[in-house]
């Protein structure tokens, strides 16, 4: 059996917060029967083609604005086509799940909940136009753990406006007092085609002293909290990594279902439009390739440098037939300026290179030549 991540994307949401550019729709709870049985429909027809579940993610949009018997039905179809995934991961908004929901899903076989707590400051979340306040997140995820989760994630967002590192360190300081095994923070962005994507956010967003100074914060609260930070952005205490998550950056395979949703599959990147009503009338046949061809250096680079653990150099030379005469002396430079880390044989980026790792990547691959 050849195992794969499956990614279910549910476009439903309660309202599009200000600073989101994936996909999704107002919550249209005419189409959510016909988008699961759609999806699952789709899902059989890779039923008897020798592919395992390793993990099982519902991303969006909201996937906890769907009623907990359509989540149900689809879980149900993944794992009748695919079996029983490892992890099998909810994207929540914490305004959006009462506990008899919760328990539901628990008993289900949901056994991974990701909570968009974002912030718990009032300020800072009435800036990011969320629609629940910190004491509302904060009972999401005792409840989520009365229901009996305890593999539960919480995602943060930093830099956000008027927010300082008081107001930071009392939101960690509140979050990791909470039954969670995970943190994924991510520094705002102001994105092409949403309402943050102004000169005053972008000059906000782009403020690189202020970005490092919130950034480097939370790596050293949630390490001394007992968060190893094992990601750029992610952060979790001993063993509870995210496996989905780490399908990607590791480079295995992964299927994706539902407008928006990519797969990488037998060297191919393929994605479906981002358009609901075309995944609904062609019945989930309007899938399209992105890249047919990738470039394994390129791609071992630009994923391992997202991981704390890093790359070996000897792999890509050993594996890829890279040259290192110019990747060496560059990675040295970078490990004096301390931006890069070598031990074990491998090549890491410390806390201040994860905040330059774009240019990093450029760079290391520019240097990187056939041997």
């Amino acid at each position: 059996m050849k195992e794969a991540g499956i990614y279910i994307h549910i476009p439903f949401c309660a309202a599009k917060c200000p600073y989101c550019n994936f996909y999704s729709l107002p919550h249209a709870g005419s189409k959510w029967q016909e988008y699961a049985d759609t999806l699952c429909r789709v899902l059989e027809t890779w039923r008897g083609k020798g592919i395992a579940a390793k993990t099982l993610y519902f991303g969006g949009g909201t996937p906890s604005l769907l009623p907990a018997e359509q989540l149900l039905q689809i879980k149900d179809t993944v794992c009748r086509v695919f079996g029983r995934p490892e992890e099998i991961t909810l994207e929540a908004n914490p305004g959006l799940c009462s506990l008899e929901k919760l328990k539901k899903l628990r008993q289900g076989g949901f056994n991974r909940i990701s909570f968009g707590v974002q912030s718990l400051n009032e300020q800072e979340l009435k800036q990011l136009g969320r629609l629940h306040s910190p004491g509302q997140a904060e009972q999401a995820i005792l409840q989520a753990a009365e229901a009996g989760f305890d593999n539960l994630s919480a995602d943060l967002m930093l830099a956000v406006p008027g927010q300082t590192e008081a107001s930071l360190s009392e939101t960690l300081s509140r979050l990791t007092a909470l039954p969670i095994a995970h943190v994924s923070a991510y520094l705002l962005k102001a994105e092409p085609g949403t309402p943050f994507y102004t000169p005053e956010m972008l000059a906000l967003t782009q403020e690189e002293e202020r970005c490092r100074r919130l950034y480097l914060q939370t790596v050293s609260f949630l390490e001394q909290a007992g968060y190893r930070q094992y990601e750029i952005s992610n952060f979790s205490r001993p063993s509870w990594e995210s496996k989905h998550n780490l399908l990607y950056w590791q480079g295995k395979e992964y299927l994706g279902f539902g407008p928006a949703a990519h797969s990488f599959w037998e060297g191919q990147r393929l994605c479906y439009p981002d358009d609901l009503s075309a995944f609904l009338d062609s019945r989930g046949t309007n899938q399209q390739v992105l890249e047919s061809q990738i470039d394994p250096p390129e791609e071992a680079v630009l994923l391992g440098l997202r991981l704390k653990q890093g790359i070996s150099l000897t792999r890509l030379k050993e594996t890829y037939h890279c040259s290192l005469s110019k990747a060496e002396p560059f990675c040295r430079r970078c490990i004096r300026e301390g931006l890069m880390e070598h031990r074990e044989g491998r090549i890491a980026l410390t806390p201040q290179g994860f905040l330059v790792s774009n240019e990093i990547i450029v760079r290391l691959l520019e240097c990187l030549e056939p041997d």
